[in-house]
Parts: C-alpha cells; sequence; structure tokens
C-alpha cells in the first residue's frame, strides 16, 4: 500500500496555494496537515479551503517528524535559507520555492546541513516540469537543430498589481527580475544547451519606480559548447502575448517555442525557412508534477531532477549575472566561484 505522506506548507501566498492545490490533486499520496503563515487571516484562509485542521502563525510549532514528514517552504527569497536549515535539522525532507537561496553560502550550508540529516532537499523549479521545454530539449538534443549557435529566452510580463500586491518583491534587494525570473530561464538555458560559462549583466531604467532591485534586465552569456545567449527577464513589458518565448538556433535549423506551442524549421540554403514540424504539448500542471517528484524522492530516496545541488547551478549564474552588472564587465562562473569561496560576504 502506498504511503500517504504528511506535508506542511510555510507560507500561504500564491506559490503557497499552488503547492496546496497540487497536493489536493494528490490525496490518494499525500495529506497536507498544516499550513502556516505569518498572516493569520492567510493562514485560516487556506486551511478553510483546503480543508487543513492545524494552521498556525509560528512555523517552529510544525517542525517536527512527529506531526509532518515534510515541509514545502513559499516564502520570500530571503528567508529560505534560514528557515529549510531549521526544517531538515528538525528532521524533515524539504521542497523548497526556486531561487535555492540568495548566497552561494547559504545554498551551500542547506545543502549540507540537508545531507547532514540524510533528508530530501529539492527546489520547486516548476520549468524542469513543463511539457513544452521537455518536448523542447527533447528535439534540440536529438541533434535536429545541428551545431547550435545561438540561444534566445524572453520572459514578457507586466506584473506591476501582482507585485504591489506582494510588496515583500518591491522592498526586498533579492527580489528582482533576475531573481525572480532569471533564475527560472537560466535554468531553461541549461535543460535546453549546457553549461553556462561567462555572463555580461544589464539593468534598464526601472518602469516600476518603487522597486528597490531591477525589473527589467538582459543577460548575454556564453555556454561551453560555444553557443552564445541572451536573456530578456522583464516585471514591466506590456506586450499582446504574454509569457516565455524561446528559440534555439543550430546549423541545419531553428526550433521555436511559446506556451503550449513548438515549431521546427530548416535552413535552407535560399534563405526561406520552412517549418517542417509543428508540436502542440498537452499542458500539465507543473506544480503537481514537481510535487509528484518530490512524493516518488522520499519514497524511492533518489535525488531530485530539481536537487539543491543541481538548483545551485542556475543560482551561480544569477549571482554572477549581478555582479557583472555592479562590474560592468563579463563574469565568468568558475572564477566568480572562487572568488565567492574565498569571501563568503561577497556571494
Amino acid at each position: 500500500m502506498t504511503k500517504t505522506h504528511r506535508i506542511g506548507i510555510i507560507g500561504c501566498g500564491w506559490a503557497g496555494d499552488r503547492h496546496a492545490n497540487a497536493l489536493a490533486a494528490l490525496k490518494s499520496r499525500a495529506e497536507l496537515c498544516a499550513v502556516t503563515d505569518v498572516d493569520s487571516d492567510i493562514a485560516q484562509g487556506c486551511a478553510k479551503r483546503y480543508n487543513v485542521s492545524h494552521w498556525t502563525t509560528d512555523y517552529q510549532e510544525v517542525l517536527s517528524p512527529e506531526i509532518l514528514d515534510a515541509v514545502v517552504i513559499a516564502l520570500p527569497h530571503h528567508l529560505h535559507a534560514a528557515v529549510t536549515i531549521e526544517a531538515v535539522e528538525a528532521g524533515l525532507h524539504v521542497l523548497v520555492e526556486k531561487p535555492l537561496a540568495t548566497s552561494l553560502s547559504e545554498a551551500d550550508t542547506m545543502i549540507a546541513a540537508a545531507e547532514q540529516a540524510g533528508v530530501q532537499l529539492m527546489v520547486a523549479e516548476n520549468v524542469r516540469y513543463d511539457n513544452t521545454y521537455i518536448k523542447a530539449a527533447e528535439r534540440v538534443r536529438s541533434g535536429a537543430l545541428g551545431r547550435l549557435f545561438l540561444v534566445r529566452i524572453s520572459r514578457e510580463h507586466h506584473m506591476h498589481d501582482y507585485l504591489h500586491r506582494r510588496p515583500w518583491f518591491l522592498k526586498d534587494e533579492a527580489a528582482g527580475i533576475m531573481f525572480s525570473g532569471g533564475i527560472h530561464d537560466f535554468e531553461l538555458l541549461r535543460l535546453l544547451a549546457g553549461e553556462i560559462e561567462h555572463v555580461y549583466g544589464l539593468t534598464a531604467p526601472k518602469s516600476l519606480s518603487d522597486m528597490i532591485a531591477d525589473d527589467t534586465s538582459v543577460v548575454v552569456a556564453e555556454l561551453e559548447g560555444g553557443a552564445s545567449a541572451i536573456l530578456v527577464e522583464s516585471f514591466s513589458l506590456r506586450t499582446p502575448h504574454p509569457g516565455v518565448h524561446g528559440t534555439v538556433h543550430g546549423s541545419d535549423g531553428s526550433l521555436w517555442f511559446h506556451n503550449d506551442r513548438i515549431r521546427l524549421y530548416t535552413a535552407a540554403e535560399d534563405g526561406q525557412s520552412e517549418m517542417i514540424e509543428e508540436i502542440n504539448v498537452p499542458a500539465r500542471d507543473t506544480f503537481e508534477a514537481e510535487m509528484t517528484h518530490f512524493l516518488d524522492c522520499i519514497k524511492g530516496d533518489n535525488e531530485p531532477i530539481t536537487s539543491g545541488r543541481e538548483e545551485r547551478k542556475p543560482l551561480v549564474a544569477v549571482l554572477a549575472t549581478y555582479e557583472s552588472i555592479r562590474r560592468g564587465e563579463r563574469v565568468y562562473l568558475a572564477d566568480f566561484e572562487t572568488h565567492a569561496a574565498n569571501t563568503p560576504s561577497a556571494s
């Protein structure tokens, strides 16, 4: 008989609610036993929506293996490290929202603490569970495009109302668009085309003036295989087609994706590309997919696809991009890691 895992959610905002909804769909495998939020109305409201008997404003009340097997941490970025470390040291498995942490020293402490405790540390990086991205990566890795030379990813949204309803985004220096959206797209870039060698970042003039951190930024990257990449990240673009747009270009063709559609084109010699394949990808709830994987890893003790150690890699890219913005020059990820290791306060 499949064990029903006891799960708690720490932080009942938008992301916490999505995780609660995923658990409701997986009720044969897991039970949402506790929800916590510093706002009592939000915690109680979440408990009522999902028929959870235990709610509290103090997350430390539920950090016990007598109450829970695992927790989902859906808090502001700067709180991820401290709460994760408390949870794993209490013997609980952790699914923490992206980004893993706000510094490499925090990330390394989290990873070490989970390994020492013998529990799973998984990051809720839902791009890795998106069918469109998975299918696009399969096509790229099949060699259909030939030798890759350019990848472009653009995250285009106008989210000012969303951010004002969640003012911690406006006040937190670690809540800029590169931390919030760029972390997704560096991971997507890795999924599509491999590891990142160096980055050069730029921040645009602010459209959202009351936001402390960046609301629109751009990064140019070079991948270890030699291809170039451009990532455009914005909370502030007024566009008729919001979402994530991506293209991957190779010597034999190109791949385009947006939402649930993928198109492949040949690289015709006369300059007139021909579409050779169009794929409409069945949508799925990525929160439910990643929660299913988390439960599988708890049950089987397998390392998650988006383990803390794996999701440290896009964090390095984000932090190196911010370092590049500060310095106004290209930053090699390997050099940045070495520097951060020798001067933890700079990471």
